[in-house]
């Protein structure tokens, strides 16, 4: 695993290193223009309620959200019915199996 950590870690720094071209600066992104930018107000929330790709992405994560928390929702409920003919001694065993961090 650690190796997997390094190796990523340097493919990281070796891209940061390409993209600014070894220059040394903060990694190929050009400092800020804030203070010579126009203000926009609330344009930017107008368009993104008239952008079809804003509300696309609003519909699929909703509908991810909805199928994912009935789903762990819905097993949650089947391991408990499973565990709760179970005695007592078993069931404490998988209240601690679930609640202990590996």
């Amino acid at each position: 695993m650690e190796l997997f950590f390094h190796r990523a870690e340097h493919d990281l720094v070796f891209h940061f290193h390409c993209v600014s071209g070894g220059t040394g600066s903060r990694a190929g992104i050009p400092k800020s223009r804030f203070a010579r930018g126009t203000w926009v107000g609330l344009k930017n929330f107008q368009d993104l309620g008239s952008s079809k790709l804003f509300w696309s992405s609003m519909e699929h994560t909703l509908v991810y959200a909805v199928f994912i928390v009935v789903a762990w929702i819905a097993s949650s409920m089947l391991v408990a019915s499973l565990i709760q003919p179970l005695s007592n001694r078993v069931q404490s065993l998988f209240r601690a199996a679930f609640t202990c961090p590996m």
